[in-house]
């Protein structure tokens, strides 16, 4: 058990964001990020700036052993095929909803963006959109949800 388990999914957000992680849907992606950071931060305060030590009996390559190695390059793997996309809105009792992957504060000016955003992407889905924009926080994720009136 990790020290992040009893935390909420919103902490372990802004945990995250503090260190410039993503911040994933899944709270177990998260907590393996944060322990991640954890480790990869003892490893450089325990050897500092410099490389970490070669295992005994190993010695480093020359600089005439690396220009003659010039290993080929490895193929390029397979293309899977690619996710089925998310929709970036979705309509909701005659709601054109858009979902801000920002969280925390929006500042005046995102927010006056976000707001011609939803009402430009109602508009090129074919929707008619009617009354202003508003914004609400979705409790779930604790991101921001743009939404506009449509017909």
């Amino acid at each position: 058990m990790s020290k992040y388990d009893d935390l909420k999914v919103f902490e372990l957000q802004d945990l995250c964001r503090e260190r410039d992680l993503k911040t994933g849907r899944s709270k177990a992606e998260m907590i393996a990020r944060l322990l991640e950071a954890d480790a990869a931060e003892e490893i450089k305060e325990f050897y500092g700036d410099a490389p970490a030590p070669l295992p005994d009996g190993v010695l480093p390559a020359s600089e005439a052993e690396l220009e003659a190695a010039d290993p080929e390059p490895a193929p390029k793997p397979a293309q899977a095929d690619p996710e089925p996309s998310q929709p970036d809105f979705w309509v909701v009792k005659g709601g054109f909803t858009i979902r801000v992957d920002r969280h925390g504060k929006l500042d005046e000016k995102e927010h006056r963006h976000n707001l011609r955003e939803v009402k430009e992407q109602a508009e090129a889905a074919g929707f008619s959109t009617y009354g202003p924009a508003f914004r609400v926080k979705d409790p779930d994720t604790q991101t921001w949800v743009y939404r506009i009136n449509v017909r």
